[in-house]
């Protein structure tokens, strides 16, 4: 069964369910006569539940993230709006989550709510009573969870954040922007090199974002970055919104990235192709996913959860963890 997405370069809400026929499948739209049913969207998630399919979140026509939940019943082909019990805890709408089924529960992770507000909440769905439960991560005003920040568990209101693992070889790399850029590593501009690389040159210490450039009697503007960037960069709606969670992220990151690099400076997993590997892997135990949407996320038939890859402020994953949900 799939419902919406995009067709044709616009946003459905059409429902199929494939039949098979045979060695063949035949494809039929189902709910077309339900007096109700959502609106359209895409980057949702949507799990089955006996005979009925459940479908959360997304993003419409108009780029609003939502947070709805939805049942659609197979047998009678009728969609109806699930309204959330009283003591449900309240999902922040997203969308580029994952949803998942374990023990008659959905298990919804992470997915963005706007630019740079990525968010690592472990959400728990109950059937019986109509209620969501956060159980791991937080979405906090920038949407990144404190373990990630401190390299720590101790973030607050995590109730099972310190069953999560990571592997060692985790390899985190910045991807360019559509300006052309890396974020945190200068860029060049029209005029030749930029402030920060002419700096180096000359040896002298590159100047950071709010100090004067030599001939300017205006201080630039805060972005709340502490790496030094160009001037184009700066100007970026993502630069000159971030706040210090940003520049923590991206130091925790390129520490990563070092930690990865060998001796003759090929790296290891995550490497180009044809470049030295090398095999190294390890557990880390008490350490939260970073928020991120358009992850992997599987949950086996004996309760392990695994979460692989996303991205987060165009920064992409390709890190490994593992959640115990017997525990």
């Amino acid at each position: 069964m799939i419902f919406g997405g995009f067709c044709s370069g616009n946003r459905i809400n059409e429902c199929y369910i494939a039949y098979k026929t045979g060695s063949g499948l035949e494809w039929l739209e189902v709910g077309k006569n339900s007096p109700d049913k959502p609106c359209v969207r895409a980057s949702h998630s949507a799990v089955v539940n006996g005979t009925k399919c459940y479908i959360f979140g997304g993003q419409d026509d108009e780029n609003n993230k939502l947070n709805d939940l939805w049942e659609y019943d197979m047998e009678t082909e009728i969609f109806s709006k699930i309204e959330l019990g009283p003591n449900s805890y309240q999902p922040m709408a997203r969308s580029g989550h994952s949803a998942n089924m374990f023990n008659k529960k959905m298990y919804i992770f992470g997915g963005i709510f706007e630019i740079t507000k990525e968010l690592s909440e472990l959400l728990v769905y109950d059937f019986d009573t109509q209620c969501f439960e956060c159980i791991a991560g937080e979405s906090g005003d920038n949407g990144v969870a404190s373990a990630i920040q401190d390299g720590g568990n101790d973030s607050p209101g995590v109730k099972k954040a310190n069953t999560m693992k990571a592997t060692k070889s985790s390899n985190q790399t910045g991807s360019p922007s559509k300006l052309g850029g890396t974020f945190g590593s200068p860029s060049k501009t029209g005029k030749g090199l930029s402030l920060t690389a002419k700096a180096r040159r000359a040896g002298k210490s590159p100047k950071k974002v709010g100090d004067v450039v030599e001939g300017s009697k205006e201080k630039k503007k805060e972005s709340g970055l502490a790496s030094p960037t160009s001037i184009s960069m700066q100007n970026t709606f993502i630069i000159m919104n971030a706040d210090e969670s940003f520049d923590q992220y991206y130091a925790h990151m390129r520490k990563r990235k070092a930690g990865m690099t060998g001796m003759d400076g090929s790296m290891g997993h995550g490497g180009s192709p044809g470049a030295q590997r090398e095999s190294i892997f390890g557990v880390v135990s008490g350490v939260a996913p970073a928020a991120r949407d358009g992850h992997t996320c599987e949950i086996s038939g004996d309760g392990f959860m695994f979460v692989f890859g996303g991205d987060r402020h165009h920064m992409a994953f390709n890190d490994l963890y593992l959640l115990n949900l017997n525990e």
